[in-house]
């Protein structure tokens, strides 16, 4: 923040949201008031309220920052607090940390007016899994609602010394044998395994020969039934014209 240096007890104040541990939004008061101004610099108080917080006091602590005689922010102390979330089903105590330690982002320089917010938190309302893709390494990334990503679980692939002596069974699967060698496990890339291509279609495993003999075969039977059917629709076309 900028702040003017005009005399003890200027203050600046703001309200941000934080999250417990159920995703739920908590409202923090932050006010932060000049305490001291000496040859060495600036000393600021800060207190940290909240209406969510269950304790009836509300404050849940105070620290201070100091500045150098230009307005550059020194340390902070104090900067952990903490709320009491009695019947809310989230974590209790729940523990925030207000970090004021970039640099840059804090100044006591003179301004035309006193200004404080907060930048970011890494605290996330609720959120729902709404889809999920797949990394080069197997990795399967979940993506939420709330615009977070999560790791969801790890495809493992396995190798072999002697691939071609795995036995093929039905429904493309195939069988380990003494040929083939204990499958090797590991993560895609690695143990001589290849990697995943994930949102891509694979090509088709299948024995096209036998696909299209399969295709030709019903298509001649097709054929053939038809050449019936229309054998005996004449026959009854000329019945009953004979029965007329």
């Amino acid at each position: 923040f900028d702040e003017i240096q005009e005399a003890n007890g200027e203050s600046v104040r703001t309200s941000f949201i934080a999250y417990d541990s159920l995703g739920q939004e908590i409202i923090l008061d932050l006010n932060i008031v000049l305490e001291e101004k000496s040859n060495a610099g600036t000393t600021w108080r800060f207190y940290v309220q909240s209406e969510d917080d269950s304790d009836l006091s509300r404050i849940l602590g105070d620290g201070t920052l100091k500045f150098d005689t230009n307005g550059r922010f020194l340390l902070a102390t104090d900067t952990e607090i903490t709320l009491d979330l009695d019947n809310t089903g989230a974590l209790n105590p729940q523990t925030i940390t207000l970090n004021f330690e970039d640099e840059d982002a804090l100044s006591a320089l003179a301004a035309p007016q006193s200004t404080i917010a907060a930048q970011s938190q890494d605290g996330s309302p609720i959120g729902t899994l709404e889809s999920f893709y797949f990394s080069e390494d197997g990795v399967i990334h979940g993506v939420f609602s709330n615009s977070l990503e999560r790791d969801l679980g790890q495809l493992v692939l396995a190798n072999f010394v002697n691939p071609d002596g795995l036995i093929e069974e039905a429904g493309n699967m195939y069988d380990v044998t003494a040929s083939s060698g204990d499958p090797i496990l590991g993560a895609p890339g690695t143990n001589g395994t290849g990697r995943t291509l994930g949102q891509a279609q694979e090509l088709s495993n299948v024995d096209l020969s036998n696909e299209f003999i399969t295709l030709i075969n019903a298509t001649t039977g097709y054929s053939a039934n038809s050449r019936v059917f229309s054998t005996s629709d004449q026959l009854i076309q000329e019945l009953l014209a004979t029965l007329a």
